[in-house]
């Protein structure tokens, strides 16, 4: 019905799939890379600064937010979170995965999926960038000089690490 996309000025769009028109715009907090996320009434969104947008799908409503520290230094990226069973995943640049709940935005768990390491700045990116993929209840996730990880989606409790970095 409707297509989303986000903007480098933080501007998140809604189109008319059929006809183009603009159904609504929504300014958001900073530079949107990744692809907005669909699922049910809402649009999630992962923004530059670290934060998580979600958005009433037929208005561009704020519906809440997600703020997280991110380190002085990371890669230009950021993955597109992830929806299962009302869950929005999202990796971050702090090397953490974290779990929210997605009709209100309240964290359900956050998990350290790499921990910086190295001399400078450059040496310690942890960015997750590459996009969480769940199945069977699993969240496999793979962290920038770092780990790969697969993780409880109820629980984000983790179950194997192997030392690989993306």
């Amino acid at each position: 019905k409707q297509l989303y996309f986000g903007t480098s000025r933080g501007e998140v769009y809604a189109l008319n799939k059929q006809s183009g028109q603009q159904v609504w715009k929504q300014q958001l907090s900073s530079e949107i890379l990744s692809q907005p996320v669909s699922h049910s009434d809402r649009i999630i969104i992962r923004t530059v600064d670290g934060r998580i947008h979600a958005l009433a799908a037929d208005t561009g409503a704020k519906l809440w937010s997600h703020d997280r520290s991110i380190p002085t230094l990371t890669l230009r990226g950021t993955s597109k979170p992830v929806i299962s069973r009302g869950i929005v995943i999202s990796g971050a640049d702090n090397g953490k995965l974290t779990a929210l709940a997605l009709n209100n935005g309240n964290v359900l768990w956050e998990t350290t999926i790499a921990v910086p390491r190295g001399r400078n700045e450059i040496e310690r990116l942890i960015d997750i960038d590459a996009e969480p993929v769940v199945k069977d209840d699993v969240v496999y996730t793979i962290a920038y000089q770092g780990r790969l990880a697969a993780v409880r989606l109820d629980s984000g409790r983790i179950m194997w690490v192997r030392d690989v970095s993306s």
